[in-house]
């Protein structure tokens, strides 16, 4: 064998040598790289759990301060334009409405956390028990998802029925 034959023979056993380490290096990234990545997609669900957890117990707190505005949502209870707390119960509707508009939207971001099918009857439930919640929807559909707004009429409908 000559001097060149068994240069060449190092050479390529050299280049063996560092793709297999390179291999082995790039194997043990990716695997890091999965484990992290399970981490990260925990965390955003534990995120979104505490977002809306937070955003149903600031809806929760407005009652529990103002417990005399919980008719409007949970009992039917209906508000002339005239009233005096009318601006203060057409704003906790506005809140609702967000935080539910906020929850379906991240019930379809994440489902194992927020399954669609319990809030969407909580939804439901909410128009079906406030008419005021219907009516001021009604009005402001470009701001909030087609969803809600079926969710609405679910609830509308619900309660039109159980009236009959």
């Amino acid at each position: 064998m000559s001097l060149y034959e068994l240069l060449s023979l190092i050479i390529a056993a050299a280049g063996f040598i560092v793709v297999a380490i390179t291999l082995i290096i790039l194997i043990k990234q990716v695997g890091q790289m999965t484990i992290q990545t399970k981490y990260v997609a925990k965390s955003l669900k534990v995120s979104a759990y505490e977002s809306v957890a937070n955003q149903m117990v600031m809806v929760d707190e407005v009652f529990i301060r103002q417990p005399e505005f919980r008719p409007y949502f949970y009992s039917g209870k209906c508000i002339n334009k005239d009233d005096a707390d009318y601006d203060k119960v057409v704003a906790i509707a506005e809140l609702i409405l967000d935080v539910s508009d906020s929850v379906l939207i991240q019930s379809k971001q994440f489902p194992q956390v927020w399954p669609q099918r319990w809030w969407g009857e909580y939804i439901i439930d909410s128009f079906s028990n406030s008419p005021l919640l219907c009516e001021y929807l009604s009005t402001l559909q470009n701001w909030y998802t087609k969803d809600l707004i079926a969710l609405m009429r679910k609830g509308e409908a619900r309660r039109l029925h159980s009236n009959t």
